[in-house]
């Protein structure tokens, strides 16, 4: 007598292995794919001509096997009377075929109104004005987009947008960091042209968030100290600083060199030789968009060398946590200038800008010309521009480690140390 097949169960559909068949009787079988999909079939015969078929009813384990045991007793019924044969892909197509004119317009709408979405257009955007922008600028673009507007207003249909579905997320942006508000707003006006560029808003349809934010007397300017006693007092706050060494090494960087906040935080380990004590900074990372070079202080290269003994990232100030991005974030800087170290409306990470250029200028009488070298300021018109070529790489050394020893001093008089001055002109 031959040993009859054990019965299919729901181990036996679980064990199933790829490119194996289960057979579960009157017909039903489980086929395991090579990828591991397992989909269930039945056989049967048609009741024109007799001849066999098979038709796909479901996957395991979505269906179950007695789920599948049941449309199995359908299909044969079904095939015996003379009725239709509803597997997988009839089923779809007849729910496709049903749908109503109502359904289809909704289903429309809705990818229109994803493909004229604020994220959708913001992207497109941002690639478009990536052709012409610095690759800094670019990338502070991207983070203001995608980190603080796409997730507020990402939803937003930019057909038929106005100003005042924008200006809660303004409002929530600005009440945390100030300045990068601005820069949204200046970017959703950015996005808003783009649109009507394209044709997806009407010409009139522009939006008016010009007195959104509070008025700041000093917005103009970016908060900066400019007396020696308060820079001394900043700048031991700063070396004190008990957060991140990451973020205080960064703090210290910007003052050693007087860049951008910008730049510092994408500085990367193959502009810096240590050996020659400069930093080369590609002109597409600056913000006039030609070379440039700075003079790194005694300091700066100690604390270089620190940072280098242990990590392994190709930036000199990589992300200090999963921030979704290889490198520390400006705003880490002002949020610890501002809340760890209590100097909000008083100086922030651009300031040490004003700060150089003002006491450098006073205290240390540096040239005016030296010091806007340094600045990466462009002088006079481009024909000016074309012609002055003289970067005043040895002036420059002397003045920053100048400047660096006098950051120190002033620190130390803070402190209430006795400090022989130094010579305050360069």
């Amino acid at each position: 007598m031959p040993k009859l097949a054990k019965p299919a169960t729901d181990t036996s559909c679980q064990a199933l292995k790829a490119g194996k068949t289960l057979a579960a009787g009157n017909g039903l079988h489980l086929e395991a794919s090579m990828s591991g999909r397992k989909s269930w079939f039945v056989r049967y015969r048609k009741h024109d001509d007799g001849k066999r078929a098979k038709v796909l009813i479901g996957y395991y384990p979505d269906v179950t096997l007695a789920e599948a045991g049941v449309m199995a007793d359908e299909i044969h019924l079904a095939a015996r009377t003379g009725g239709q044969i509803i597997g997988v892909r009839t089923a779809v197509r007849m729910r496709r075929e049903t749908k109503t004119a109502n359904e289809l317009r909704i289903e429309r709408e809705k990818a229109q109104a994803e493909a004229n979405s604020f994220t959708t257009i913001s992207e497109a955007w941002l690639k478009y004005k990536a052709q012409s922008w610095s690759a800094d600028t670019a990338r502070r673009a991207e983070d203001a987009v995608r980190q603080y507007l796409q997730p507020a207003i990402g939803q937003l249909d930019m057909r038929s947008v106005r100003s005042k579905d924008v200006s809660s997320a303004l409002l929530e942006i600005n009440a945390k960091v100030p300045s990068t508000a601005r820069k949204c707003r200046q970017y959703i006006y950015g996005i808003v042209d783009y649109c009507i560029m394209r044709g997806i808003r009407d010409d009139d349809s522009l939006l008016s968030l010009k007195g959104i934010f509070p008025r700041n007397k000093e917005e103009r300017n970016h908060p900066a100290i400019t007396k020696a006693a308060g820079i001394g007092q900043l700048w031991l706050a700063i070396s004190n600083h008990s957060g991140s060494h990451t973020v205080r090494s960064a703090l210290q960087f910007v003052a050693w060199t007087t860049l951008r906040p910008g730049v510092i935080v994408t500085a990367t380990w193959d502009e810096i030789d240590t050996e020659a004590a400069l930093w080369c900074i590609p002109g597409e990372r600056m913000k006039m968009r030609s070379d440039h070079v700075v003079s790194l202080p005694k300091q700066a290269l100690a604390m270089l060398e620190t940072l280098r003994a242990y990590q392994e990232s190709e930036y000199v100030f990589p992300a200090v946590a999963r921030q979704g991005r290889p490198h520390i974030h400006r705003d880490s800087l002002s949020k610890a200038l501002r809340e760890d170290l209590g100097y909000r409306d008083r100086h922030v990470t651009h300031g040490w800008r004003a700060s150089f250029r003002t006491l450098a200028r006073e205290r240390l009488g540096v040239d005016i010309d030296v010091l806007e070298k340094q600045l990466a300021h462009a002088s006079g018109d481009r024909t000016a521009q074309a012609y002055d070529r003289a970067q005043f790489i040895e002036q420059r050394r002397i003045v920053m480690q100048t400047w660096a020893d006098w950051l120190d001093e002033q620190a130390a008089i803070a402190a209430g140390g006795n400090v022989t001055p130094i010579r305050e002109a360069v």
